[in-house]
């Protein structure tokens, strides 16, 4: 890959970042250096053991001014507060992207500093039921969109770098407007994080709920699946994009009383259609992006 940075600092490795140090490491091997921080440095410590980076950090001071590129992996509250700390560490020609799960907060505090700071904010749209570095892997990406959304300060050469990267990792890049892709992932992200936990809790609060434990299985596993998502994280991502995710709260509770009236008006028929045509869109959906 033409000049696509040697060293790179990883600010969180967790299941992200982990992933994404295994799979540049896994294309470029020796030809790149991935330093790690975590807020425990016994964490990065463990994480440098098991090969995922190649030296742990504890503090954004020691970052070395010869990193080329900076990947912020933490919740988005995280990334909001580090951003300003970096501009004093690093040096112009160092590269900002994030990963994020929401993207207009992040870039309207990158957009606060000078011009030459370089930052892209992006966003893969990947993961699995846990998190953390012991879960990484380097084909998380593998066919999974990618987005990159712009902000004031990305220019010409960061995009080619994220672009390097994304294909790297095997993803999809696919860019828009920052409010757009909050409002996507809103629906496409975040209802069914919410979604996976309102099932459990409407579950075990029954009083029959060690029975339904008991006959529960894989209709029950796979609807509540992501119910077991980091809850210190899915509150972060829910809470930094509540203004697009309580409309789409308010669709689904519309939704809700429309499978209730449908119900109450006894005829099957109508259900039928109901169902039937969800099945039909699911199908075109998964087809099209799963196969």
């Amino acid at each position: 890959m033409r000049n696509f940075p040697q060293k790179i600092t990883i600010i969180g490795v967790g299941l992200i970042g982990g992933s994404i140090a295994l799979g540049l490491k896994r294309r470029l091997g020796s030809k790149i250096t991935v330093l790690g921080l975590c807020s425990d440095i016994k964490r990065a410590k463990l994480a440098q053991d098991r090969g995922i980076i190649d030296q742990a950090l504890s503090r954004l001071i020691q970052i070395p001014k010869s990193t080329n590129l900076v990947i912020l992996a933490t919740p988005v509250s995280a990334i909001i507060k580090i951003i300003p700390q970096l501009k004093t560490i690093l040096s112009k020609d160092c590269l900002i992207m994030d990963t994020g799960s929401t993207k207009d907060t992040i870039i309207k505090q990158a957009e606060l500093n000078p011009p030459n700071f370089s930052f892209i904010a992006t966003h893969p749209m990947a993961g699995n039921d846990f998190s953390g570095f012991e879960n990484a892997d380097p084909f998380l990406f593998q066919n999974k969109p990618w987005i990159i959304c712009f902000a004031k300060n990305t220019d010409n050469k960061s995009l080619e770098i994220a672009n390097q990267l994304i294909e790297l990792l095997g993803a999809k890049k696919m860019i828009m407007e920052a409010s757009l892709h909050d409002k996507l992932t809103a629906f496409s992200s975040h209802l069914p994080l919410i979604l996976g936990s309102i099932l459990v809790s409407v579950n075990v609060q029954q009083p029959c709920w060690d029975q339904i434990a008991k006959i529960a299985s894989n209709g029950f596993r796979d609807t509540s699946r992501l119910a077991s998502h980091n809850p210190k994280v899915k509150t972060d991502i829910v809470f930094s994009n509540k203004t697009n995710i309580i409309p789409a709260l308010q669709k689904t509770k519309i939704e809700i009383n429309r499978v209730i009236e449908l119900l109450q008006s006894q005829k099957a028929n109508n259900l039928f259609n109901y169902f039937n045509q969800a099945k039909k869109e699911r199908d075109k959906w998964f087809l099209k992006y799963f196969r």
